[in-house]
């Protein structure tokens, strides 16, 4: 079950790279309008992602001995699509797309944390008494 967990992890943690890519990328094509730009990161992220998590869950238990793939080296215990198959991925697949919910809100966090903690030690004691409260000295 931790290699199944560790599976998720990896495919999410995949998948925040995928948008960071896909947002330098869009970038670097430089779009005339904020709006291409949001669409085309948007609709270039959801391919990405959506290939990355069905392949890599696809593979995760997948079997090639007796097809003409037999040259990966991944040997699973599923070579078909079964009853069994189902029992076994759907709860990785139920997991990583919890895991998938999850990471939107654990990355704005983690951006968004050190720069509150650093306000809050800025403002000290007064922080929460006003938006103007700070120990920096201005002229």
């Amino acid at each position: 079950m931790a290699f199944y967990t560790g599976i998720s992890l990896l495919i999410s943690g995949v998948n925040l790279v995928i948008i960071q890519v896909n947002a330098k990328l869009v970038e670097t094509i430089g779009f005339h309008f904020k709006s291409q730009s949001i669409r085309q990161m948007m609709f270039g992220t959801f391919i990405s992602q959506f290939f990355n998590t069905g392949i890599l869950l696809l593979l995760t238990n997948a079997n090639f001995e007796k097809t003409f793939l037999s040259f990966i080296p991944i040997n699973g215990e599923h070579s078909d699509f079964t009853t069994r198959w189902y029992l076994d991925m759907g709860p990785l697949i139920i997991k990583t797309m919890q895991i998938s919910s999850v990471f939107p809100l654990i990355s704005f966090l983690l951006l968004f944390m050190p720069k509150l903690l650093l306000r809050i030690y800025d403002g000290g004691i007064f922080y929460f008494r006003g938006p103007h409260a700070t120990r920096k000295t201005s002229i």
